[in-house]
């Protein structure tokens, strides 16, 4: 048995061979400590859960090691909303699973939970004109008619039969590491650029302390993809999905490295902090055409200027830069066929 004690905010898995003497087995917390519902994976290795409160997740709990069970992914209808997640279920189709929940006034929500690490949605019915938290809309859904018609019933507006399209998600994987360390870095965002509309609650993550993390879209297609974190240089990638299978995309991020590099050329900002423009005066080389980067806070590249000619400076108009704290590099010349020539300053720049 695998119980909700929806006011203790935890599930329990308790052993019934013998009913009137069940042996409790393992318990744990669920993310909004108000557990309704739990529904298993067909192989029994994994719990999905719902809290029954504003804002909650359907969550994904590794349950293969009862002495080590862990979230390991969630998921919600419609971030930001606080619409309350009700009952989910699982159903097997050419072997694949997949968690349909009701979900209040977001209705209901079929989710690819095949890779229950990364759960996509591929699928919605909004059955309520209502929106947000509260308790109204989509109270119950039976997904187990031999037919696999779904059954709905709304507090608000009734009775729905649907006929669903069980799709395979596409799913992004991978690990992020520092260029310099080869160390998994926690917390970097990697996210997918102008998302299919209702994939946009799968298409971003954060690296775990390993440096992993996994998204997807229930389209396939070519996405843009970026991954960034505060003080590494941003990056982006072009990436081809495919229904049902895993394109993986590993990364090496780099520090900015304001603060690691020695400078080969004397640097002079003026003004500095600036509000209109500011003037870049590289003084010590001669005179050849350099480049430089400027990057964000967040290891963004925000611009990309050539050094005036017969010149060693730069001009750095503000234009639509946001106030705030910006990181340059300069760049000398490379060989022809030689790519990206030297680093030879680095420095910080400040809008007013």
């Amino acid at each position: 048995m695998y119980a909700g004690h929806i006011y203790a905010g935890t599930v329990e898995i308790v052993n019934l061979t013998i009913p009137a003497s069940g042996i409790s087995l393992a318990s744990f917390s669920t993310p909004h400590a108000f557990t309704h519902n739990t529904w298993l994976s067909a192989d029994s290795k994994t719990c999905f859960t719902t809290d029954e409160v504003d804002g909650a997740y359907l969550a994904a709990f590794d349950i293969s090691n009862l002495g080590n069970i862990s979230l390991i992914d969630t998921i919600q209808s419609n971030p930001g909303s606080g619409s309350v997640v009700h009952n989910t279920h699982i159903v097997n189709v050419s072997s694949a699973d997949y968690a349909v929940t009701s979900w209040y006034k977001d209705g209901i929500t079929v989710v690819d939970a095949s890779r229950p690490d990364n759960i996509v949605q591929v699928g919605n019915y909004d059955t309520s004109p209502l929106s947000g938290g509260g308790f109204d809309g989509c109270w119950g859904v039976y997904p187990y008619l031999p037919s696999r018609t779904i059954v709905v019933s709304d507090i608000g507006t009734g009775l729905f039969v649907l006929a669903p399209n069980y799709v395979r998600a596409c799913y992004i994987e991978g690990t992020i590491i520092d260029c310099s360390t080869l160390n998994p870095i926690s917390g970097v965002l990697v996210q997918i650029v102008n998302p299919p509309a209702y994939s946009v609650n799968s298409s971003s993550d954060f690296t775990d302390a390993l440096g992993k993390y996994g998204i997807g879209t229930v389209t396939a297609g070519t996405y843009t993809v970026s991954v960034s974190k505060t003080n590494y240089f941003m990056q982006t990638f072009t990436v081809t999905t495919t229904s049902g299978n895993v394109t993986p995309l590993n990364v090496q991020l780099c520090v900015t490295g304001i603060n690691e590099f020695t400078n080969l050329a004397d640097v002079s900002v003026y003004p500095n902090p600036f509000s209109a423009s500011a003037v870049i005066q590289v003084s010590s080389l001669k005179s050849e055409v350099l480049s430089m980067i400027v990057y964000d806070m967040y290891g963004k590249q925000v611009r990309t200027l050539n050094s005036r000619l017969k010149t060693n400076d730069f001009v750095l108009e503000r234009g639509g830069l946001a106030s705030g704290i910006y990181f340059y590099q300069i760049i000398s010349p490379s060989p022809v066929g030689e790519g990206r020539g030297e680093v030879i300053a680095t420095g910080k720049l400040c809008v007013e």
